[in-house]
């Protein structure tokens, strides 16, 4: 789902969108949030913000958590290499910067339950 069903998604939302006539985001032009500071805030796609900020991270949170569902009993290194791949795909998102924020970043997505064995 996370390497192939985006495009799928996105047309499907589209093509509902042009039958019941509902305006839609150009996904190429910049992604404005609810953010405090505009100065500060990161220049990204609206494509980019929905499908790597929100769908990739659902994906990958479902993932986590079906992982750690059926697979609680997983060891040490194996717990570490998927906890490394999931953070390398989401690091750039985050914008973090050393063991701190990756350690809070890990509570706050709850990869701590996830990895449990990671610390």
């Amino acid at each position: 789902m996370r390497d192939d069903g985006w495009n799928t998604l996105l047309e499907q939302v589209f093509n509902f969108c042009e039958k019941f006539h509902v305006d839609t985001l150009d996904m190429n032009d910049l992604y404005v949030g609810e953010i405090r500071s505009r100065r500060k805030a990161k220049k990204v796609t609206n494509l980019h913000h929905y499908q790597v900020e929100l769908f990739n991270t659902i994906i990958d949170m479902q993932l986590q958590e079906l992982n750690f569902r059926f697979n609680e009993l997983l060891s040490l290194p194996d717990q570490l290499e998927n906890f490394v791949m999931d953070m390398r795909v989401n690091i750039e998102a985050y914008e973090l910067q050393g063991l701190g924020d990756i350690s809070r970043k890990r509570v706050q997505t709850r990869r701590d339950v996830a990895y449990p064995q990671v610390y």
